[in-house]
């Protein structure tokens, strides 16, 4: 989360190999809604947009310290008077993006982890269908060979995860959803109402 209004990004589409998905967010971080999506998509393929000459064409800039920022902002949101239990958890990162990030995050919160595929490759992630593949089979037995108390399973793009029980059983994404409501629940002390998308059991 920063002081930018918005946020594009780009990622491998894993519904049509070879082919390019692009998301855009707003100044929340979150994704558009449905309708500004189409009006963006409208405005695309009727070509209804400014062109510029080369002389004007701008340029994508690495952004310096996006990571360190990244993890300070969530190292903020951790409520640090919470007791940390001992964990040990086993995690998949499937050569993704964030594999620079979640072993220092899990380094820092001190929780015993057995990281699986935990460098960036581009290479290996073009076959999404094959990690995936891998990661189902793998993180569910090592989860009971080394008695964890937990496996995740993380897409390359992070824009999906995969939990897996003590019992090395993939939790079901409908009971995922009640286990994050009831963390609200209790950790709260007042009552809220909490609004989930018709689909949510399936993200």
């Amino acid at each position: 989360r920063s002081s930018k209004v918005a946020g594009v990004h780009f990622e491998a589409s894993s519904s049509s190999p070879g082919h390019t998905d692009i998301l855009f967010f707003d100044g929340d971080g979150l994704p558009i809604d449905t309708a500004r999506e189409k009006a963006i998509e409208r405005l695309f393929f009727r070509e209804r947009f400014r062109k510029v000459g080369p002389s004007e064409v701008g340029e994508i800039k690495e952004s310096s310290y996006a990571v360190e920022r990244y993890q300070k902002g969530i190292v903020e949101t951790i409520d640090h008077k919470i007791k940390q239990p001992s964990y040990r958890v086993v995690v998949d990162l499937m050569n993704g993006i964030h594999s620079e990030l979640y072993p220092e995050m899990l380094a820092h919160f001190k929780v015993e982890s057995d990281v699986l595929n935990s460098y960036f490759s581009e290479e290996q992630i073009t076959n999404l269908h094959l990690l995936k593949e891998k990661a189902l089979w793998s993180v569910p037995r090592i989860v009971k060979a080394t008695e964890a108390d937990m496996g995740f399973a993380i897409y390359p793009n992070g824009e999906k995860l995969k939990v897996v029980s003590d019992k090395g059983k993939f939790v079901e994404p409908h009971k995922l959803v009640l286990l994050f409501i009831l963390s609200i629940d209790r950790a709260l002390n007042k009552q809220v109402r909490v609004l989930v998308p018709a689909s949510c059991p399936s993200i």
